[in-house]
């Protein structure tokens, strides 16, 4: 609806090579579907819940934590044929605190983790009693899932004395027995407003006429299902990996507009919404964050005490008084400039460490259909890569990236580009490479690993024309899986 990339369904994480079924061909908990549905349907699942932990590892400042109640060992058995496997990804993330505290969190890149997958598709209609009932089962999987780690002997013993050694911290929360007494709901029910911000107001259009505040956290969503696979296997499936500047590590600033938080006028005309705003599920992949919010809801108050003092509906606010209070009280609204980013040559010849030769990168090619830009997978050349994506059925051949380029001489060149190897990515990339009127294609396994310590996997040897213009095509046709491109490299042979 919206023309998103990161829309529909999502598969960045690396299918984990364990059956999901018990013995009986039912699924195993943890796992909520065999059938995800059609890669380019909507549905009614959100990314996961969960608590973000206080803890520590300092006897004098620690609670301990509490034993699960009615502990089902059974509950955990993807986690231990996914460990059994020697697959990675079973824990969470720790990040340092001050005062030897630690933040736990969700592993966004992990497989199994804090969140409770499927446990919070109700949350949106559920009443208090509903809301307090899908609490305390987000609670009972989080303290079975440390206790798993802390005592199961399918965990490595070495993790499972790191998990044994957390406690609660015993000043925080005491008047919830230590534990944090708000859950982590990263996305509900939203506003379907005068405008809806998607994808594109965040990546291509990120200014607005009628601005309120600033946001500037990556687009950046955790699982939505797990998905027991027929033919074998269970994939996560809804995370974006955070959608980032590469270095520093920010996301894209952009505009958020007043009309957003506002109804449409024949829904009503004297509210205004700032948490629940109107967006896509992309985007409130990066508006779901405090300081965002903090900021829209200033100017949303803002706004209803300028509309009740003028005593007229919110829709009809004029922006420029609007602008002009939210000015005064501070409030930032032009997008500042953009982090400086690693430069890329104009220049063909490009001297760089790594290798010499022509190389060019993927932010000079020309880029048809549909290509996402990325950061997950490192190292890479430049900024970043561009990514596409077929899963089920073969690549339809209208994605395209197009270099063109003069030789500084003629003669024969090497071949190579640069992508990151992995068993998602498609094995059948074509590449033409065009000069005067020559013409070679070539095929790139991009599941083959690059040879150990280089960026640039040798694809083939071609002719090049000096002073002329030639070309380098990589396209989706017939593909299936993800298409890396990172960079492509010349190299002469002498």
């Amino acid at each position: 609806e919206f023309g998103e990339s990161y829309a529909g369904k999502r598969y960045p994480k690396a299918k984990m090579n364990v059956s999901g079924f018990d013995d009986a061909g039912n699924l195993l908990p943890l796992v909520t579907t065999s059938a995800a549905g059609p890669d380019d349907a909507g549905d009614q699942n959100i990314m996961t819940y969960s608590f973000r932990l206080c803890l520590t590892r300092d006897p004098a400042k620690m609670a301990p934590m509490p034993p699960p109640a009615n502990y089902d060992p059974a509950r955990f058995e993807l986690a231990r044929r996914v460990l059994k496997a020697g697959i990675r990804g079973v824990g969470f993330d720790m990040y340092p605190l001050p005062g030897g505290k630690i933040d736990g969190n969700n592993s966004i890149g992990g497989q199994i983790s804090l969140g409770l997958v499927g446990g919070c598709n109700t949350w949106h209609s559920a009443d208090e009693a509903g809301r307090q009932k899908i609490w305390e089962e987000h609670k009972q999987y989080t303290l079975e899932f440390i206790h798993f780690l802390r005592t199961d002997a399918a965990v490595p013993p070495q993790v499972r004395d790191q998990y044994a050694s957390l406690g609660l911290c015993k000043d925080e929360f005491a008047d919830t027995a230590h534990f944090p007494p708000a859950l982590y709901v990263r996305e509900s029910r939203r506003m379907k407003g005068q405008y809806v911000i998607s994808q594109k107001d965040i990546l291509d259009s990120p200014e607005k006429d009628d601005a309120i505040a600033i946001s500037s956290f990556p687009i950046d969503s955790h699982d939505c299902q797990r998905v027991a696979l027929k033919d074998g296997g269970v994939i996560n499936e809804g995370t974006i990996f955070p959608v980032r500047f590469a270095n520093p590590k920010v996301g894209y600033a952009y505009q958020v507009p007043y009309r957003a938080v506002l109804p449409k006028p024949e829904q009503c005309s004297n509210l205004l919404v700032p948490i629940a705003l109107s967006c896509t599920h992309v985007a409130i992949s990066s508006l779901r964050i405090e300081g965002a919010w903090m900021a829209i809801g200033q100017g949303a108050g803002i706004a209803a005490a300028l509309a009740a003092k003028r005593e007229e509906a919110v829709q009809a606010l004029p922006y420029p008084v609007l602008r002009e209070r939210l000015r005064a009280q501070g409030m930032v609204l032009d997008l500042p400039e953009a982090p400086k980013a690693q430069p890329v040559p104009k220049a063909a010849l490009l001297p760089v460490d790594y290798r010499s030769g022509i190389v060019l990168d993927d932010a000079r090619a020309e880029l048809a259909g549909d290509w996402v830009r990325s950061t997950n997978f490192k190292p890479f050349i430049g900024t970043g890569y561009v990514v596409n994506w077929a899963r089920n059925t073969p690549g339809d051949g209208k994605a395209s990236a197009t270099f063109r380029f003069q030789a500084p001489k003629s003669g024969d060149y090497r071949l190579l580009m640069a992508y990151s190897a992995h068993e998602t990515r498609a094995r059948n990339v074509p590449m033409t490479v065009k000069s005067g009127t020559r013409e070679s294609a070539f095929t790139v396994d991009q599941t083959a690993p690059l040879p150990a310590g280089q960026s640039f996997q040798p694809v083939g040897t071609v002719k090049l024309e000096a002073n002329v213009e030639s070309s380098i095509q990589i396209r989706n046709t017939g593909t299936t899986g993800f298409i890396i491109l990172d960079a492509v490299q010349l190299v002469p042979i002498e």
